[in-house]
């Protein structure tokens, strides 16, 4: 994902992907805590709802 944001090279492309994993998994705790209240979901599951299309995505990129 942070290839689509930030240039080539590793001096910046590698802590622009732990920033965007720190933030997809920031996002996704906070969209459990908020909209489930009193109810608990793992975090897991939001980043894999949020990850899987992209995933999904990457991969038929790939085959064309």
């Amino acid at each position: 994902m942070s290839q689509l944001f930030v240039p080539a090279g590793h001096r910046v492309r590698i802590p622009a992907t732990m920033l965007l994993g720190a933030l997809i998994l920031l996002v996704a705790d906070t969209l459990t805590r908020t909209f489930l209240i009193g109810n608990t979901l793992p975090t897991g599951i939001v980043v894999s709802v949020i990850g899987a299309p992209y995933f999904l995505f990457l991969m038929k990129k790939a085959q064309r």
